[in-house]
């Protein structure tokens, strides 16, 4: 059943037949009535079974590390934009000028537990690999990729600039609003026939719900089809919850194109 030196497994007989007097037979080992045919037959059983099981752990974790595995390129591919945003966040230089990678790395386990693999368990080995495997993946596509994270945007005018800049160049007619009096928009955007309002936040940490409330307001005012709140960060479970209950799309400068011309061609 098992390669194992005879020593060792001399030791685990040893070891199975007093599991199997103080644990399975424990009456009969205290009175010393237990027959050495029932002690034996009852250790091979479970020897037998533990093999077993031990083989279909196996047989469960290679499948498991296969499907993993399989998947990785197609999602890191597929959610590269949102993943190029955050390797820009996690990752820092330390006070002698060596990159952290920590956060990175919770990050990709965060990724890969969420989003290529939910509700399935890895143990740590395997998990180790799948990260290791994501991030080289990424870095592929990241060295092949001509899209800059940003430019040199210090304040949320930049920002704003930025934006539209990106949208004209990609075919979309695209007007300022006042910079007093706005309603909680900044550019309204125009393709074919669809509308779009537009807020811009340039922020430093997490955009909350308070944008999207405004938008929604906005996009009404300005009688858009659609609302969008863009930012170089990320955005809190609130903000995601009520632009889902509204309709709204949340983007970052790094796929608001992608995902305005999906709406576009809807």
């Amino acid at each position: 059943f098992i390669e194992i030196e005879e020593d060792n497994f001399d030791d685990w007989v040893e070891w199975l037949d007093k599991f199997v007097m103080k644990t399975v037979f424990p009456n009969e080992y205290k009175n010393e009535h237990l027959n050495t045919y029932k002690l034996r037959n009852e250790a091979k059983f479970i020897h037998e079974f533990f093999i077993k099981t031990m083989n279909d752990k196996i047989k469960e974790n290679t499948k498991k590390r296969e499907e993993l595995m399989g998947n990785i390129e197609e999602y890191v591919q597929k959610h590269f934009r949102t993943l190029k945003v955050k390797y820009h966040q996690k990752i820092y230089e330390d006070d002698y000028g060596t990159p952290v990678l920590d956060d990175w790395i919770r990050e990709l386990e965060y990724f890969i537990k969420k989003v290529i693999i939910p509700n399935i368990n890895v143990d740590d080995e395997v998990m180790d690999e799948a990260v290791h495997k994501t991030h080289e993946c990424f870095m592929n596509l990241l060295m092949n990729d001509g899209k800059p994270i940003s430019i040199d945007i210090k304040t949320g005018i930049d920002f704003e600039h930025y934006i539209e800049n990106l949208l004209k160049e990609d075919g979309f007619d695209v007007v300022r609003t006042p910079t007093t009096g706005d309603q909680g928009v900044d550019l309204i955007a125009e393709k074919e026939d669809k509308k779009i309002a537009i807020q811009c936040k340039f922020y430093s940490k997490p955009v909350g719900n308070k944008a999207v409330q405004e938008v929604v307001a906005g996009m009404v005012y300005y009688v858009c089809d659609v609302g969008c709140v863009v930012s170089n960060n990320t955005y809190t479970p609130a903000a995601r919850k009520l632009a889902t209950t509204s309709n709204i799309i949340l983007a970052n400068d790094t796929d608001i194109i992608d995902k305005l011309n999906e709406l576009v061609e809807s």
